[in-house]
């Protein structure tokens, strides 16, 4: 049994936001959560897929884990234009 749930906690309050929340904890079968409310996803996920939006994906214990993740991702792309920059301004004969 599962069970998706495209962003939940649009336009509730927040006692109805608990009763959400605990009947998710409750729930027997798979979530699936699209959401950008970190504190849901925190408290009632065990594993979270998180998709970069350039065709990457990874499985995360919590949502920090995701955005570390994510600042890797941005670091190793900064990275690689620079080095493609270096090698475009060194030329072909001094490319190793």
């Amino acid at each position: 049994m599962g069970c998706l749930l495209d962003e939940p906690t649009n336009d509730l309050d927040i006692p109805t936001l608990e009763i959400l929340e605990e009947n998710l904890l409750d729930f027997p079968g798979a979530l699936v959560l699209v959401t950008h409310d970190r504190y849901l996803l925190n408290r009632v996920s065990s594993t979270v897929l998180g998709l970069d939006g350039r065709g990457h994906t990874g499985r995360f214990a919590d949502y920090a884990q995701w955005e570390d993740w994510i600042e890797e991702q941005v670091q190793s792309g900064r990275a690689r234009r620079q080095n493609a920059r270096r090698r475009l301004q060194l030329g072909p004969a001094n490319r190793r």
